[in-house]
């Protein structure tokens, strides 16, 4: 084949009339991840197994020849490229530390200390080491307020007594009604996680790379799945399950059927948990190295 991968996945998709945004939003996967798969640049899509279902998802899109691709891919991974390691989590370099450094910090630090002790002493005390004297506050002087003149005396006249005058009732005061408090709605309660033992059955409709490890953090399944193979696997719940097709794998847990919410779903990859009671969770990239059964 004189043509590359991503030489021929570009005429496909020519031929069918598909720009590389609407072919992205038919696959449900981003436009970033079908230009490098048409640039060849699949070092850009992680893992050679996460490459290889990307691939072939594409190649059925476009009507390509998924064989004649898949058969070109195999030749390349072997020739090109390297057997990845599939735990491996990118980690941000340690930095080494300098001794110098942290004796200089040391340093300063302790010279800052002692200039703030040495100010307080110098700013808070006197020269003889006694706090200086508060002078006392004078108290207020009151004087005394003269008494008023007495007013002259005279004969009262005999004068007609004044009328009773009736004072006016008092307005009754307004009721204020007091007004209730609101009813907050009690917090919705947190789906508990069932556990025990339970059989977790995934069928691959397409060829899916699987792991599956149980609450004790034993492996149940490690690799590539083939299409039509059924797996009945035996643990205690919740299992963490990777599925590298996650849209085309029916999973089931003691008989009852599971289905995946598609915000769970990205770039047709999976990461989730599932409890004996079926319910299910989304979970973060795990690290694959784990004690196997």
């Amino acid at each position: 084949m004189s043509d590359s991968i991503g030489t021929l996945l570009s005429t496909a998709r020519a031929a069918k009339g598909v720009s590389l945004a609407e072919a992205a939003t038919q696959l449900h996967c981003d436009e970033v991840l079908l230009r490098a798969l048409e640039a060849d640049r699949f070092e850009e899509l992680g893992a050679p197994v996460f490459v290889q279902g990307h691939l072939r998802r594409y190649a059925d899109y476009l009507g390509a020849p998924t064989e004649q691709l898949m058969s070109a891919w195999a030749t390349l991974r072997a020739e090109k490229l390297a057997e990845p390691d599939l735990a491996r989590i990118p980690r941000a370099p340690v930095r080494t530390v300098d001794p110098k450094v942290w004796t200089r910090r040391a340093m300063v630090a302790g010279i800052t200390a002692f200039i703030a002790v040495a100010a307080w002493l110098i700013l808070g005390w006197d020269s003889t080491g006694v706090p200086a004297a508060v002078a006392p506050t004078p108290a207020a002087v009151t004087e005394p307020i003269p008494a008023p003149a007495a007013a002259p005396v005279t004969t009262p006249t005999s004068t007609p007594a004044p009328e009773a005058v009736t004072a006016p009732a008092p307005a009754p005061e307004a009721v204020i009604a007091p007004v209730p408090a609101p009813v907050s709605a009690p917090p919705a309660a947190a789906t508990p996680i069932a556990t025990g033992a339970a059989v977790l059955r995934l069928v691959p409709r397409q060829s899916s790379w699987i792991e599956v490890y149980d609450a004790n953090n034993l492996r149940r399944y490690y690799g590539n799945a083939a299409a039509g193979t059924p797996l009945a696997l035996r643990g205690d719940a919740p299992f963490s399950v990777v599925l590298g097709r996650a849209d085309a794998v029916t999973i089931e847990i003691d008989g009852r059927p599971i289905t995946l919410p598609p915000a769970f779903i990205y770039n047709a990859t999976a990461f989730v948990t599932i409890d004996a009671a079926g319910n299910v969770q989304r979970a973060a990239a795990r690290n694959t190295r784990s004690t196997a059964p």
